[in-house]
C-alpha cells in the first residue's frame, strides 16, 4: 500500500520472521519481525547480555548490513567477496548460526551478518538487493 501511495520508505511488519525471504524477494527492504526482536532481547536479558548495549558498540562510520542469498545471485553465492572495512560477521543457514572461514561455502537462502564501513553500504545494497531488482526477482 505504501508504495501504491509512492511513499519514500516502507518499513514492513511481519509476524513470521520465517517470511523475511518473500519480503526481500518483493524488494521490501526494511522488514520488522516485533515479536524475534522482543524474544532476541528478552533472552539476552535472561542470559545477563543488554542488546542496547550492544548497539551502542557500533558507533562512528561502522554500520550493520544483512541479506538474504538467492539463486538469482548465483555469481556472488559460493565465496562473497566483500569491499575493504567489510567483514562477514555471521550467517543463519536454516535459522542456525554460523560463523564462517574464509573457504566457506555460502549457499541460498543464507542470510548473511556484515560489519561494514558506511561508504560501502551504497555497495553492498547494490550488489545484493539492487543486482535482485534488477534481475525481476520481486
Amino acid at each position: 500500500m505504501g508504495r501504491s501511495l509512492d511513499f519514500k520508505r516502507v518499513i514492513t511488519k511481519i509476524e513470521d520472521p520465517e517470511f523475511k525471504h518473500i519480503c526481500v524477494e518483493l524488494g521490501l527492504k526494511d522488514t520488522i519481525a516485533p515479536g524475534q526482536t522482543i524474544g532476541r532481547y528478552l533472552a539476552g536479558m535472561i542470559e545477563g547480555q543488554d542488546l542496547l548495549e550492544l548497539s551502542a558498540m557500533i558507533k562512528d562510520e561502522a554500520r550493520v548490513f544483512s541479506f538474504i542469498t538467492h539463486p538469482e545471485l548465483e555469481d556472488v553465492i559460493g565465496s562473497l567477496e566483500v569491499p575493504d572495512q567489510c567483514r562477514i560477521i555471521c550467517l543463519y543457514r536454516d535459522g542456525k548460526f554460523k560463523t564462517p572461514d574464509s573457504d566457506f561455502d555460502f549457499r541460498t537462502n543464507d542470510e548473511v551478518v556484515v560489519l561494514i564501513h558506511s561508504r560501502n553500504l551504497g555497495w553492498l545494497n547494490d550488489r545484493f538487493v539492487g543486482q535482485l531488482e534488477r534481475k525481476g526477482a520481486r
